[in-house]
C-alpha cells in the first residue's frame, strides 16, 4: 500500500529556526489476523458475517435443506459481539469448566418435554435484551417444536424459570446491528443481535410496553455472551467428540439453526426474515446503563460477594 508523507509547514514564515517535521503513516500491506479482528465490519449489509439466506424479506420456507447447509459454513471473523477484560471473563460463573454442561443437563431435566417440544437442536448461553435495554444471561435450548429461554442461577445450580414460546408462533426473524434511536445519548453497542417476534406486525399495547411488570412482551432479543471471544479452542464444535452436547455463546449459530428449524416445521403462513438494524428504545435510561454497566444480569464474583 502506498505510504503518505505530510510536512507541517511554517505558519507565516516569522520562525525561521523552526524545522518541519514529517508525519508518517504506515499499514501493513497483508495485515494479520489480530489486526483484522479489531477493523469494523465494512461488507454491505454485513455479508461476511451473517449467513447469505438472512436477507430482507426472504422466506425460510423457499430455502432447501441443502442450501441451508451450503451457506452455514461461510466464513466470519470469530470475535465477540462486546470484547470483555480477562479479568471480568474470570468472575463470570458460566467460565467454570464444567458448570455450562450441568446447567444444560438441569435445565433438560426440570423443562424440556419431549413429547410437546420434540429434540434438541441447538443449546447456547447467551445474552438476552429486554425491553428496558437490561442484559441477562440466559441458557437458551433451540428444538424441534420449540425455543425455551432459562433462567439458570450458575452458583447455587439449579434452573429459576422458563419462557417457553412455540416456533409455530413465530412470525418475523430480525438479523442486524442492534441500535439506538438517532436521537438517544446511550453509548453505541456495535454489536449484532437476533430479535424473533411473535406479534403479526401488531405494535405492542402502551400498557404492556411500560409495564415493568408484565412479561408478556411478544419478542426476544438476543446477543452473543461475552464468553464468545474467550471460549476455548478445545470447546469448539469441531473438536468437540459429541457435537451433540455443543454448547455455543454464538448468536450466529442460533440464527443459522432457528431458521433451519422453521423450515422443517408443517406451517401454513411463511416466517418473515429480515436484515436490518434492530432499534432498542432507549434515550437515556440510567438504570440500564448502571445493570449493564456492572453486568447485574450475569452471575459471577463480585469482590467478597457473588451474585
Amino acid at each position: 500500500m502506498d505510504r503518505e508523507d505530510r510536512s507541517l509547514e511554517d505558519f507565516d514564515g516569522s520562525t525561521p529556526s523552526f524545522r518541519g517535521a514529517t508525519l508518517r503513516i504506515h499499514q501493513e500491506d497483508n495485515p494479520t489476523a489480530d489486526s483484522l479482528a479489531t477493523l469494523p465490519d465494512s461488507q454491505p449489509n454485513n455479508a461476511g458475517i451473517w449467513p447469505k439466506f438472512l436477507s430482507v424479506g426472504r422466506e425460510t420456507n423457499n430455502l432447501s435443506p441443502s442450501e441451508v447447509e451450503s451457506v452455514s459454513g461461510t466464513s466470519r471473523m470469530d470475535v465477540a459481539a462486546m470484547p470483555c477484560p480477562e479479568d471480568h471473563l474470570r468472575n463470570l460463573f458460566a467460565s467454570r469448566e464444567g458448570l455450562v454442561d450441568q446447567a444444560v443437563n438441569d435445565s433438560t431435566e426440570a423443562f424440556v418435554n419431549f413429547e410437546l417440544d420434540g429434540d434438541i437442536l441447538g443449546r447456547y448461553i447467551l445474552t438476552e435484551i429486554n425491553i428496558w435495554d437490561a442484559e441477562k444471561e440466559r441458557l437458551v435450548l433451540l428444538t424441534t417444536n420449540s425455543l425455551l429461554v432459562i433462567k439458570f442461577d450458575f452458583i447455587a445450580l439449579k434452573p429459576l424459570e422458563v419462557r417457553r414460546t412455540p416456533l409455530l408462533q413465530i412470525d418475523t426473524i430480525v438479523v442486524g446491528e442492534l441500535v439506538y434511536p438517532p436521537a438517544s445519548l446511550v453509548p453505541a453497542r456495535d454489536m449484532q443481535g437476533l430479535r424473533i417476534m411473535w406479534n403479526n406486525g401488531e405494535p405492542i399495547a402502551f400498557s404492556k410496553k411500560w409495564n415493568p411488570f408484565n412479561n408478556d412482551i411478544p419478542f426476544l432479543t438476543f446477543a452473543s455472551h461475552p464468553l464468545l471471544s474467550h471460549q476455548d479452542a478445545s470447546s469448539k464444535e469441531g473438536d468437540n467428540q459429541n457435537p451433540n452436547m455443543f454448547v455455543s455463546y454464538d448468536v450466529e449459530k442460533l440464527s443459522q439453526q432457528l431458521l433451519t428449524a422453521m423450515e422443517n416445521l408443517q406451517k401454513s403462513t411463511k416466517c418473515l426474515v429480515q436484515h436490518k438494524p434492530i432499534l432498542l428504545h432507549n434515550y437515556l435510561s440510567i438504570g440500564s446503563l448502571i445493570h449493564n454497566r456492572n453486568s447485574l444480569g450475569f452471575f459471577k464474583v463480585r469482590g467478597r460477594f457473588s451474585f
